[in-house]
């Protein structure tokens, strides 16, 4: 029993090295993992511009990683040219919009394409005004949540 815990130690103590200090000593580079995160819109930035880090939470432009959430009273999110996001919610307990007037290109590809890559609930809005492609690699989904009849988002592309 004393060996074993022995040589598990040696075997632990050896990982341990050659995770953490092989790399430095021969230049090599590990892979890094990325990780998903939700970026919620609190607008503490300049309260409008989509590449202003301070207006995400956590902190931070969305990146193709990140399931994106924008649902703040009367938030008004503006992309430049590209955007890009794993997924995106607009709406939802709150007005309000996603829009870019020189929009170009944007992306949300969620996991699976069977996840929703575009979700505008009630009371979201998204309009893409330019000459651009956007690709959804996953569903698009609008809210149920509308009475019928009432509109409950634009999305255009002009």
């Amino acid at each position: 029993m004393v060996k074993i815990c022995k040589n598990r130690k040696k075997i632990l103590f050896t990982a341990f090295l050659f995770f953490n200090f092989l790399p430095m000593t021969c230049n090599l580079q590990l892979p890094t993992l990325v990780y998903a995160a939700d970026k919620s819109w609190v607008g503490s930035g300049d309260a409008s511009t989509w590449a202003d880090q301070l207006n995400w939470l956590p902190s931070g432009v969305p990146t193709s990683v990140d399931d994106v959430i924008i649902d703040l009273e009367d938030a008004s999110v503006i992309a430049g040219k590209t955007f890009e996001a794993r997924s995106l919610t607009i709406g939802g307990a709150s007005s309000s919009s996603f829009s870019s007037d020189n929009f170009i290109y944007g992306t949300m590809a969620p996991s699976s394409a069977s996840d929703d890559a575009l979700y505008i609930r009630k009371d979201g809005t998204a309009t893409l005004k330019g000459e651009g492609a956007i690709t959804l690699k996953g569903k698009f989904k609008n809210t149920e949540e509308a009475l019928v009849g009432e509109e409950s988002f634009i999305f255009t592309l002009e």
